[in-house]
């Protein structure tokens, strides 16, 4: 089962392998302390990097879904009030943005070491071109309520907002990077103040206005574009790929579905001709555990969950251990919905203890690996990897497959990633 198995990963950096070698250990959890070591080796030639790293699924009572994603049947994913909530038609009728307006759409799954989303997101990029500055507009894609509005920090001096939205008692959307609140909005919600939450109820109209982007960041005026995420949750769909649900403290994850899929025709197609992704589900897939097999999300053993709860409250020294390197200076409180309150601080960077074998967002059918502890990877190519030849797949490995090499290879842009495809594929 899996949930009984522990990952011994042996990862030498420096020399383009990875060495997985599953191993069964008798109980669910180890010590890091007594499994895991680090050492470096440095020579005018060359830089090696050896770590053992004990990641686990741990076994959890089994318990409802909706418990797991909603706290209960009175919350959303978001923990707001769901007591006024409408049993309505769970259909989108509006895009994000003007049909006439100028973007493109990238699909869930997408994973990278540097913008730290080590598992497959869980939302759609939209990429927005902005011309002469000018700003556009966001629309609520359905008729609902805003129960959401929280100011993130700034990024590079623009104001930046997460809105969430319900639109019926099981249907939700949210936006994230939203840099202006409609007035009409404001009148309602009050100032929002740095690092705040309105939990106001707001009602909206599908397609109506709520927000703009266009305040371009230095790095987004290379190609003038900006940029949101955009996802849609329907709490009667419980994806299958997350063997332990309780994992994720973003409730919402383990409900996010394809939006394409609750859009009617002319507007689906119409939406899709902005989408670069061929295959199905067209809005890209996120949860790819199998139970007993290497395949999905993992974590490092002592960090509990997505949010690495296990590491609250623990010393620097702790984490370190924890993690296997330095975790910096920075702190974040962690947020438990359960309790409505902080519990205690933790290092920010809590998705190092993060590692995923799934596959390409746009190229389903290519492996890609992603390690948090080694997003950087000292200087040498950053994750997201592809595998040589593509093979063998993480799907079939288990324990019984004793030792299994890796040899990674860059994936730096689509364009060279889809060449090497064309590459392996000749190759067969």
């Amino acid at each position: 089962m899996r949930s009984r198995l522990l990952l011994g990963l042996l990862i030498i950096l420096g020399i383009g392998g990875i060495i997985l070698f599953p191993t069964f250990y008798s109980s669910t959890l180890q010590p890091l302390s007594e499994t895991s070591s680090l050492t470096t080796t440095t020579t005018a030639k060359s830089s090696t990097l050896t770590e053992n790293i004990v990641i686990s699924k741990t076994e959890t009572k089994t318990r409802s879904v909706t418990e797991d994603a909603a706290g209960n049947n009175d919350k959303s994913p978001f923990g707001t009030d769901l007591s006024d909530c409408s049993t309505g038609n769970n259909r989108l009728t509006s895009p994000p943005l003007d049909l006439e307006s100028s973007y493109l759409l990238e699909p869930m799954g997408r994973t990278s070491g540097s913008s730290q989303h080590i598992t497959p997101t869980d939302h759609l990029y939209i990429y927005v071109d902005i011309f002469d500055d000018q700003m556009e507009d966001v629309l609520a894609v359905a008729s609902g309520y805003i129960v959401q509005i929280a100011q993130m920090p700034d990024a590079e001096g623009h104001e930046d907002y997460f809105i969430s939205f319900e639109h019926s008692c099981t249907l939700f959307t949210y936006y994230i990077h939203i840099q202006e609140i409609h007035p009409d909005i404001l009148k309602d919600s009050g100032d929002i103040s740095h690092n705040s939450v309105s939990t106001k109820r707001i009602p909206v109209d599908s397609g109506q206005v709520i927000g703009r982007v266009g305040k371009l960041m230095s790095y987004q005026r290379i190609f003038n574009q900006s940029n949101i995420d955009f996802a849609v949750i329907d709490t009667e769909v419980t994806l299958p790929g997350f063997i332990i649900p309780s994992h994720y403290t973003e409730r919402w994850k383990v409900h996010t579905v394809d939006p394409f899929d609750y859009y009617d025709e002319p507007l689906r197609s119409q939406l899709l001709e902005r989408h670069y992704r061929d295959a199905d589900p067209k809005g890209g897939k996120i949860d790819f555990d199998i139970d007993g097999k290497l395949v999905g999300n993992w974590f490092l053993d002592g960090t509990e969950d997505y949010f690495a709860k296990g590491t609250v409250g623990k010393s620097k020294v702790e984490w370190e251990a924890i993690y296997g390197r330095d975790v910096g200076e920075c702190r974040t409180e962690y947020w438990d919905l359960d309790e409505g309150k902080s519990i205690g601080l933790m290092p920010c960077n809590y998705w190092q203890g993060h590692l995923s074998f799934s596959y390409h967002h746009i190229l389903p059918n290519s492996v890609t690996i992603t390690s948090g502890i080694f997003w950087d990877l000292e200087g040498e190519i950053n994750p997201p990897w592809g595998i040589r030849n593509n093979s063998p797949d993480p799907a079939s490995i288990d324990v019984e497959s004793g030792l299994v090499k890796y040899e990674l290879v860059s994936l730096s842009s689509e364009h060279d990633f889809a060449e090497r495809l064309k590459i392996w594929e000749s190759e067969e």
